[in-house]
């Protein structure tokens, strides 16, 4: 077989790249692969292998090539390996290796703790923009680690996440919220299902029995969020695909949102809830499932600007 010319590998070199610069990750991951063929020691073509594979959740690729990179750097002489250990220990953690997780976070200088099983610290609270490929519906979450957020908002269904889930997300933020204090961080996908399912209920009541609902429901491990009010893009019922009902302004009607462990719990707070008071009228109870979606080729989402 004929070997490349340098100019056909020149080209491939710039393909390779206009690819990943163009979102389309697949054709990239192509091109570098060809490229760590011809050239098995250049670090910067595993490293972007690497990347690629991260965004792509392609976890062992995403772990390997960035293992190489390093590898690679260290014989070289070459110490700025922060975005190979940072997007190495992502794979890591998207593969439950805490071995190879904590031996990454250690070698860029990221503090989490002692032990050698699962990451659990306090990292403190950010948003984390879900499905960034699409619509990209932030929420508050808890960080668990540096890479890992327990979401603490009731996404909307659609989204395919629940009250509680844990997610994967990126290492750089891509946002922040409360006047810079807060960064906002992609998702790359879902890391662990919570065990509680998202309900929509839509209701008549005075802001007070909303208030007053919602701290039940919080003795009760049920929690809600009141969607008419945090968020308005569209109507909720159409949302639903309810095309019947009218538009007509109904005063004080309420769309909330409810992670709750099963229906009948959630059934048995809204009961008790309209025996407490007067003018509480439960209208509907919607529960869909939805699968969080997966990234597709096109957009550059991951430098996601504000």
């Amino acid at each position: 077989m004929k070997s490349p010319t340098r100019r056909h590998l020149k080209k491939l070199h710039q393909k390779a790249y206009q690819a990943f610069n163009d979102g389309q990750l697949t054709k990239a991951n192509d091109l570098f692969a060809k490229l760590v063929v011809h050239f098995p020691d250049n670090a910067n073509y595993h490293y972007m292998q690497g990347l690629i594979a991260k965004n792509r959740g392609d976890w062992q690729l995403c772990v390997s090539a960035n293992l190489t990179a390093i590898e690679l750097q260290s014989t070289q002489g070459q110490t700025d390996i922060e975005a190979e250990c940072w997007n190495g220990a992502i794979g890591a953690t998207a593969l439950h290796d805490w071995a190879t997780a904590r031996e990454l976070w250690e070698m860029c200088g990221v503090d989490v703790g002692q032990g050698d099983g699962e990451i659990v610290g306090d990292f403190g609270q950010a948003v984390v923009r879900l499905n960034a490929w699409e619509n990209g519906e932030c929420v508050y979450g808890t960080r668990l680690d540096p890479v890992r957020m327990r979401i603490d908002n009731v996404p909307f269904p659609q989204s395919g996440y629940q009250f509680g889930d844990i997610v994967l997300h990126d290492g750089a933020s891509t946002g922040t919220r409360q006047d810079g204090r807060v960064p906002v961080f992609n998702a790359f996908g879902l890391w662990q299902r919570s065990p509680y399912l998202t309900f929509t209920v839509f209701l008549v009541c005075d802001e007070d029995s909303l208030d007053e609902l919602l701290k039940m429901g919080q003795d009760r491990d049920i929690w809600g969020e009141n969607w008419s009010k945090t968020v308005r893009f569209i109507c909720l019922k159409c949302s639903y695909g309810d095309v019947a009902h009218s538009h007509d302004n109904v005063q004080n009607e309420q769309g909330v949102g409810f992670g709750a462990k099963s229906h009948d719990e959630l059934q048995k707070l809204l009961h008790d809830w309209q025996q407490k008071g007067d003018n509480r009228m439960v209208k509907e109870v919607l529960h869909k499932t939805y699968e969080p979606s997966k990234p597709t080729d096109g957009r550059v989402w991951w430098v996601w600007q504000e």
